[in-house]
């Protein structure tokens, strides 16, 4: 009889330590990190928008080249003693200066534009995979204090990237 009620004790002993252990694991939050700067180098629609965006910068920088070799024409005409030419020389080379102000500051909007628009479409699939693989949190780490430390295991940047770039194409 004794060895019924020990068996009876332990067996519930048991299954109370199981579901103990069943409740504390599944309370435990998922949580993984990704590295923002690879995330958002890797990323196929920040590559596209580089692209576009070096692509117009080219244009416009060939575009200036060649009034800068207009202008060097027209100092030298100037120099060499063609005087009727100076106002004609003023006004092109305030326009490259206008134009040239011009396209830096578009540059840096265009710029900063596309790196919003890439982190909006990153963190919605950032959210997705999450929801997706039931994530409770999935930080990104900046370098500048957010998560100084992760384990391997934690990184989910590679699969990131990966599922990211998927998203991307339409798969």
């Amino acid at each position: 009889m004794l060895e019924r009620i020990i068996s009876v004790v332990a067996l519930v002993l048991a299954t109370v330590s199981l579901i103990l252990l069943l409740f504390f694991w599944q309370s435990q939050p998922k949580i993984a990190y990704v590295k923002n700067a690879d995330i958002f180098s890797s990323f196929k629609g920040t590559k596209e928008l580089k692209a576009r965006l070096e692509g117009q910068n080219n244009y416009q920088k060939t575009l200036l080249d060649s009034m800068s070799l207009e202008l060097s024409v027209l100092r030298e005409r100037f120099r060499s003693g063609e005087k009727n030419i100076l106002e004609d020389l003023q006004t092109k080379e305030q326009i490259w200066i206008r134009l040239s102000q011009e396209y830096n500051e578009n540059y840096a909007q265009e710029s900063q534009d596309f790196t919003n628009k890439a982190w909006v479409q990153i963190n919605q699939y950032i959210i997705d995979y999450g929801k997706m693989k039931k994530y409770d949190y999935i930080i990104g780490t900046n370098g500048t204090g957010t998560l100084m430390y992760g384990s391997e295991r934690e990184d989910l940047t590679e699969i990131i990237i990966t599922y990211i770039n998927k998203k991307y194409d339409g798969e």
